[in-house]
């Protein structure tokens, strides 16, 4: 009975079952081998097998668990909030100034937040800091040009 069911598996099966489009965004798919894709750039055409990237990594030496960052995945949603924003800005006629910026407590990991000033550099994305340990970490990654709000 079990070998009945893998059989009639289908990578439609998975989709449906692990809700891979509810919280992949365009950014997960299931391949036609049964594995998790990444399309860092929403793109079907271009992706990265999670179980090759694993093995690979392993060969290395790399053990389990491990954090895989994707950041085409971070830089593309900077670009859609600052679209989104943008299409209101336009379609509202808003003449006030608009910034976004990051709370960095959401994810202070230094890569992230480099990322996201270097990324967010084009639409002027500044960062967010809601105490002292914060805002000192804010001065120390930006320059002059990147906004920062100081919440605290």
């Amino acid at each position: 009975m079990l070998q009945d069911a893998t059989r009639n598996w289908s990578t439609a099966d998975a989709t449906e079952l692990y809700e891979v489009e509810r919280w992949g965004k365009g950014y997960f798919s299931i391949g036609p081998s049964g594995d998790l894709l990444v399309h860092p750039t929403k793109e079907t055409s271009r992706s990265i097998n999670m179980k090759q990237l694993i093995d690979r990594l392993q060969l290395r030496g790399i053990q389990l668990p491990i954090l895989v960052r994707f950041n085409g995945i971070l830089q593309n949603r900077l670009k859609e909030i600052h679209d989104a924003f943008q299409r209101s800005i336009d379609e509202y006629q808003y003449k006030g100034r608009y910034s976004c910026v990051y709370p960095i407590k959401v994810n202070q990991q230094r890569q992230v937040v480099e990322r996201i000033v270097e990324y967010g550099r084009e639409f002027g994305f500044g960062l967010e800091a809601g105490s002292k340990p914060e805002l000192l970490a804010v001065v120390a990654l930006t320059d002059e040009k990147t906004p920062i709000v100081c919440n605290g």
